[in-house]
């Protein structure tokens, strides 16, 4: 579970947010803590075979700024494969993170 803990809230914003809602004594200030990890949420996904041509096989993502290493998300406005494993692992849709053409 520290594992775990640490894989998911890599910054010490994001951590000191974590512990600040699970001891909020209103649903307002947890409201607020929830929102605030979210902001600093980083996910690492790690490819286990990187794809050829590729030259890292780490990489970064940023939901809420649509950002990730790879470049493809910000270049494509769509999800890139990174984007869609973070997605799965915190159990959102990544639909949303498809800009409308």
């Amino acid at each position: 579970m520290a594992s775990n803990f640490n894989n998911r809230f890599k910054s010490k914003e994001g951590k000191r947010a974590f512990m600040n809602a699970a001891y909020a004594p209103t649903e307002l200030e947890y409201t607020q803590y929830m929102l605030a990890l979210e902001r600093s949420a980083v996910f690492v996904v790690e490819e286990v075979v990187p794809i050829m041509g590729s030259f890292q096989a780490v990489y970064r993502v940023r939901l809420r700024q649509r950002l990730c290493d790879c470049g493809r998300f910000q270049q494509l406005h769509r999800p890139c494969r990174h984007v869609i494993a973070a997605c799965a692992a915190i159990g959102v849709e990544w639909a949303p993170y498809c800009d409308p053409v």
